[in-house]
């Protein structure tokens, strides 16, 4: 993914944007989101995904209406959502396309905000003519942050602790959990785990766990609420942790990539970590 902006820099600057201009997106900025929607097509764990961007004026007659976060997002006239096909990896995959998208809009001056229960999901599936097999974990209005930020708004941020995240002891280890893990221990990649601390999740619930394994980082997930019937969130906000790694990585220039070493990761684990669900690792030349 390549951007204008520093890619740490764009993730520090990435936030929930609620309440939209007026002011219709520039073509050209909309025509080079739509690229970017149609070449992210499959994930860095190999599910198949689709993305497309649609217009609330041209959907609401249809019944597919955006409505996100209970009313609370203002303004928008577009909007964007996709579909991730069934398979082992597909909601890590989709929330890792998913967050690149919304960081190359954040790149070029558009806001977002992350709906992951609170949007139209039947009305998006059907706008996507999404097959049986296919799964619409989540969407996002699209546009212009209007000049001033309301004062309901900011409440909302505050209420979801977005300017919080929980310190780096908390999430991140090395070689063993009874054993906390300093970004600045790290290396270069030392960088792409403060990326990580840094991601968005659902509720601020940063339901990720890495260990830090040599070269090695192994990814687990902390459960913190139930699945439910639906798409598995903690799942997309775990690939929302691996894009903020990987791309971070890949702005660093190290060299490594994604591998699933789940036998080595739960000799690691170790029984006492039982709650811990491993999900992949990250394994390079980092030190």
């Amino acid at each position: 993914m390549t951007t204008r902006t520093p890619l740490p820099d764009l993730i520090r600057r990435r936030k929930s944007v609620r309440t939209y201009s007026k002011e219709a997106v520039p073509g050209p900025l909309l025509d080079g989101f739509r690229a970017a929607l149609d070449a992210a097509r499959q994930g860095p764990l190999g599910s198949s995904c689709r993305f497309a961007v649609f217009d609330t004026r041209e959907t609401a007659a249809s019944g597919a209406a955006l409505v996100g976060s209970f009313g609370f997002i203002r303004g928008a006239r577009l909007f964007f959502t996709g579909a991730v096909r069934s398979g082992a990896y597909d909601m890590e995959d989709f929330g890792y396309l998913f967050e690149a998208l919304v960081l190359q809009a954040t790149d070029a001056g558009l806001g977002t905000c992350w709906l992951g229960a609170s949007f139209n999901r039947r009305g998006c599936v059907r706008l996507l003519e999404a097959a049986p097999e296919e799964q619409v974990p989540a969407a996002s209005p699209l546009g212009l942050a209007a000049d001033r930020s309301r004062t309901l708004e900011t409440a909302i941020r505050l209420a979801a602790g977005s300017r919080n995240r929980k310190p780096a002891a908390a999430l991140f280890f090395d070689t063993a959990f009874d054993r906390s893990l300093d970004p600045a221990e790290a290396g270069p990649a030392g960088l792409c785990l403060e990326m990580v601390r840094l991601a968005p999740s659902a509720r601020n619930r940063q339901p990720w766990r890495v260990l830090k394994e040599g070269s090695r980082f192994h990814f687990f997930l902390q459960r913190t609420f139930d699945k439910g019937g639906g798409p598995d969130l903690a799942r997309v906000d775990m690939g929302i942790a691996l894009c903020h790694f990987d791309l971070t990585a890949r702005h660093l220039q190290l060299s490594g990539g994604f591998a699933e070493e789940k036998t080595r990761a739960a000799e690691l684990k170790g029984p006492a970590k039982k709650f811990l669900e491993y999900i992949i690792t990250w394994k390079g030349k980092t030190t």
